[in-house]
């Protein structure tokens, strides 16, 4: 009877998967070549920012090089995003050069996003909360506007996201049983999370703000369970009070970099404001209301939720 109600579940968290995938993909498919919608304040610059970062693939097919001519200054994204230029290069030549053809692309990526994170979720959480998990995923506003726009969040996001459900097979209890399987996923997980950095910063160099997000999410989720029995053999500080450090130290990072503005030898933005520039470091591009960190902040939180409600942390 308890392998059927199993068998049972996994049916219906199988067939939720396969809904909200279908769901996630007609939302964004809807209306996808339109322009911008007039209630979203953000959405024309970011729409000429699409078009702006398909230039170099663009003028690379029709006149021979990313610059259209020897008086354009256009700098192009070529060498900094190879990974991104040679996708669109290729969208162009088999679908034709339509802006609309890139956005299929983030489309795909998008709802690639969603079915990684909820078949990692549906290991752990009951139908009801995948379901919920799914459909706030499929219509929130801000993801499913960025998904329909051909930028290079949603590619980073998903370089992010592999690694997710490894993350979390490496901390769950049970399944794991010998030492040698954890080392060896432990090994491929060492081996994934370089290549994927390394894949991620050549889509663009910011990319290791989101790793770096990545690994200090569940970095703070391994130690949890070392505070519980053995707390007082313990020298190091407890969670909380390494999270606070973290914030003293961006916050000292900040205050530096506003002092010693002048001498920087780069430009960044903020430092007119310290607070504004902390901001800036924390959340990066949520002041530009891109949700490409808070995404992935999200699918982080989510993760160590996963490793939270587990049998290691019973009682």
């Amino acid at each position: 009877m308890q392998k059927h109600e199993i068998r049972k579940k996994r049916v219906i968290k199988a067939i939720i998967i396969a809904v909200i995938a279908v769901l996630s993909l007609s939302l964004r498919l809807y209306s996808l070549d339109s322009d911008p919608p007039d209630f979203l304040s953000w959405s024309a610059a970011i729409y000429v920012d699409e078009g702006y970062k398909a230039l170099d693939a663009r003028n690379t097919l029709i006149h021979g090089s990313p610059k259209w001519s020897e008086h354009d200054t256009y700098k192009g994204h070529r060498d900094t995003s190879r990974v991104i230029y040679e996708a669109q290069r290729w969208i162009f030549e088999h679908f034709g050069i339509k802006i609309v053809n890139l956005r299929y692309f983030n489309v795909a990526v998008s709802v690639g996003i969603i079915v990684c994170v909820l078949v990692t979720l549906a290991y752990a959480f009951e139908p009801l909360f995948l379901l919920l998990m799914g459909i706030s995923m499929s219509i929130n506003v801000v993801f499913l506007f960025h998904s329909k726009i051909a930028l290079y969040e949603m590619p980073m996001v998903l370089t992010g996201s592999i690694l997710i459900p490894f993350i979390v097979l490496f901390f769950t209890p049970h399944v794991l049983n010998r030492r040698i399987e954890k080392v060896m996923i432990g090994c491929v997980l060492a081996v994934l999370f370089v290549g994927l950095t390394v894949l991620g910063m050549k889509i663009k160099e910011s990319h290791i703000i989101y790793m770096g997000s990545i690994a200090a999410s569940f970095f703070f989720a391994a130690v949890l369970p070392l505070y519980g029995a053995r707390a007082k053999t313990l020298i190091l500080p407890s969670p909380p009070v390494m999270f606070k450090l973290a914030i003293g130290a961006i916050l000292l990072f900040s205050v530096v970099l506003y002092t010693c503005q002048a001498n920087l030898g780069f430009q960044v933005r903020y430092l007119g404001n310290p607070l504004m520039l902390l901001g800036k470091i924390w959340y990066l591009e949520i002041i530009y209301l891109q949700p490409n960190i808070f995404v992935m902040a999200v699918l982080c939180s989510i993760a160590i939720l996963l490793i939270l409600f587990n049998g290691r942390y019973a009682g």
